[in-house]
């Protein structure tokens, strides 16, 4: 039983050897999330080519943060999706073995 009322997906994440893929949903800014430090902890968690990531949400800092990721020559490793209907983002996390939560308040 989860006490919060977060509803359980019927699809459970699994584990996958290769990638292993880290998720980060939320705004793309940095006043509370702090991306700037999250994409750059991602760009070199990716340089290890055993791992991947999704970045998922829209915010003023996306710009930026896709910048500095194709030039760390990441984009192939991670991935931005926008803004996505509450099924697309359990559908990503799902296929992912580690979520990001960055926030600080």
């Amino acid at each position: 039983m989860i006490p919060y009322g977060v509803p359980i997906p019927p699809h459970q994440a699994s584990f996958h050897q290769a990638p292993f893929r880290v998720a980060y949903s939320g705004r793309l800014w940095d006043h509370q999330k702090r991306i700037a430090l999250v994409t750059d902890a991602l760009i070199r968690a990716c340089r290890d080519p055993r791992l991947a990531a999704t970045v998922i949400g829209e915010g003023h800092a996306r710009s930026a943060c896709e910048q500095a990721v194709r030039e760390a020559g990441q984009a192939d490793t991670i991935r931005f999706t926008g803004s996505l209907p509450p099924a697309g983002v359990q559908s990503k996390l799902a296929r992912c073995q580690a979520i990001l939560l960055m926030s600080d308040f």
